[in-house]
């Protein structure tokens, strides 16, 4: 099944951008009510993709996609209204159809994570795993036995999601100063992870997950995970389920936020949240 997602969300975005080209080619040549239907159902989420990837904040819940999901609808509605009604474009229609219909797919199925197999429980020790810190060097989820913690697991620079997620977390971090210690963990290559180091002046700890060893020992493993194609990059086709644990000093786990929408990401607050909730 992630083996079809993983070519389902390339595929899914390519087709949004060839619509697009598409419909603005044919707009450009004369106004038809058909091809900004078309327009209008595929070009609302490559304007928030391209947000995202300048840094914006991406609505993850269906309430905050209203306007997406709206505005591509009434796309596909006047693409078929004009096919049926008006002897449009029936390539227009049919394209905005598409559009609408694998949209629907992204928001149902696609973005939808499977955490059945999670081994993280409020309350209780974190299973101990072993990473790579950027130097090369064997590190212990032990070693951050004494004092809170924030264990972020992030997917790799690919994702936009996550790089927006990291740079939020590096603003709010500084208003923390020196109450829990922060730990970003991905599978991705050092190389990368010391790339997106070098982007925040923050004391974060940077741990490489080789093979995704510790995701697979708590549980958060995402197989197949990995758009198709993104191999060419220097990633792994296994990646992890994002996910953000706050440690107690004892190594217990005070709370765990495992999204189940791969776009709904911890809160930069979330630390600060639990901290005080449970008087730290």
């Amino acid at each position: 099944m992630n083996r079809f997602k993983s070519v389902f969300v390339m595929a899914f975005f390519a087709l949004l951008t060839v619509v697009s080209i598409q419909a603005v080619i044919r707009l450009g040549g004369g106004f038809s009510p058909g091809w900004l239907g078309a327009l209008l159902a595929s070009a609302p989420m490559l304007l928030m993709l391209g947000l995202v990837m300048l840094g914006r904040k991406f609505p993850a819940d269906q309430s905050r996609l209203t306007v997406v999901t709206l505005t591509m609808a009434s796309g596909a509605l006047l693409a078929a209204f004009d096919w049926v009604f008006r002897a449009g474009s029936y390539a227009a229609a049919g394209m905005a159809g598409l559009c609408l219909a694998a949209y629907a797919a992204y928001q149902s199925w696609y973005s939808r994570l499977d955490r059945s197999a999670s081994r993280i429980e409020n309350g209780q020790p974190l299973p101990e795993f072993s990473a790579l810190n950027l130097d090369g060097k064997p590190v212990y989820s032990r070693d951050l036995l004494g004092k809170p913690a924030l264990l972020m697991f992030y997917r790799g620079n690919w994702c936009p999601f996550c790089v927006v997620q990291v740079k939020e977390l590096a603003a709010a971090y500084r208003e923390l100063g020196d109450r829990a210690r922060v730990v970003l963990i991905s599978p991705q290559p050092a190389k990368k992870t010391r790339e997106l180091a070098a982007r925040f002046d923050v004391s974060f700890d940077f741990w490489v997950d080789t093979d995704n060893q510790a995701a697979t020992v708590l549980g958060i493993n995402h197989d197949q995970g990995l758009p198709a194609g993104m191999q060419a990059l220097g990633y792994d086709t296994d990646t992890v389920l994002p996910t953000a644990i706050v440690l107690a000093a004892d190594g217990s786990v005070l709370d765990v936020d495992e999204t189940e929408n791969y776009r709904n990401r911890a809160e930069p607050g979330f630390l600060a949240r639990v901290l005080e909730r449970h008087g730290l």
